[in-house]
């Protein structure tokens, strides 16, 4: 089995300090439908992570402020002050029902961040980790976009010198076991391991207490872009996971 660290995604901005946004007018173009953007990330309390914005809403955003924003694209933008204008008026026309549901994930992640963040044994690496890499910790169901290769991961608790073994519940074969050693938090695939869709795999970490079941789940061929595609994982029991996918826009879009 493969064993290399990987980087994982980047660190969030310091903490802005909060300025009093003004919206100077919102302004829709005749007989033409307004997309919407969402709000990914912002230093102004107006404009709170998640919300949902008309693309052509005029902003007034004074010096020093910023607004990260995401289209039905997947496209991200910093907006940064001082600046009046539209939004995004180039931002395409999207599922009113995809944004509506990413909106609701940004706001989960802001809140699962704020609340971690704040416990000071806390590690980052635990939240932004790589939406492909399996918690072997834990029982779950993971949801695996087409043409993707999963991995796993361990959590802080157990980045150890161990053994770890997984095995497919429906062969006979004998478990694969590898060395995982301390410091690599990630763990690679094996290639002769299969990765059908409804397959449920035994992970065992030896320094853990206990095994963990994970279902693999596969994303159809037809589902739509990244963002369908999350949000198909967040209607299928994968919502931690789509979070996680949320999440690694957010950072990026943060730091621009």
């Amino acid at each position: 089995m493969d064993m290399k660290k990987v980087n994982l995604f980047g660190n969030r901005r310091a903490l802005g300090f909060v300025l009093a946004a003004l919206i100077a007018i919102t302004a829709w173009a005749p007989h033409a439908h307004a997309a919407d953007v969402i709000v990914l990330d912002s230093t102004i309390s107006a404009f709170s992570p998640g919300t949902s914005l008309p693309a052509n809403a005029y902003v007034d955003i004074p010096e020093g402020g910023s607004i990260s924003l995401m289209d039905s694209a997947g496209g991200t933008r910093v907006l940064r002050g001082p600046y009046t204008g539209a939004v995004a008026s180039d931002a395409p026309a999207g599922d009113g029902g995809v944004m509506s549901m990413l909106g609701q994930l940004v706001k989960e992640d802001e809140r699962e961040r704020s609340q971690l963040g704040a416990v000071r044994a806390f590690s980052k690496d635990d939240l932004l980790r790589d939406p492909l890499a399996i918690d072997v910790s834990r029982n779950t169901t993971f949801c695996l976009p087409p043409a993707a290769s999963p991995k796993f991961w361990r959590p802080g608790s157990l980045d150890r010198d161990t053994r770890f073994s997984v095995k497919d519940w429906s062969s006979s074969d004998e478990p694969l076991v590898a060395y995982w050693r301390k410091g690599d938090r990630e763990l690679g695939w094996p290639p002769t391991l299969s990765t059908a869709d409804g397959t449920t795999f035994l992970m065992k970490v030896e320094a853990a207490r206990s095994a963990a079941e994970v279902t693999i789940l596969k994303v159809p061929e037809n589902v739509g872009g990244d963002l369908e595609t999350i949000v198909w994982m967040a209607q299928h029991g994968c919502r931690e996971q789509a979070r996680r996918m949320v999440g690694s826009i957010r950072s990026p879009a943060e730091t621009q």
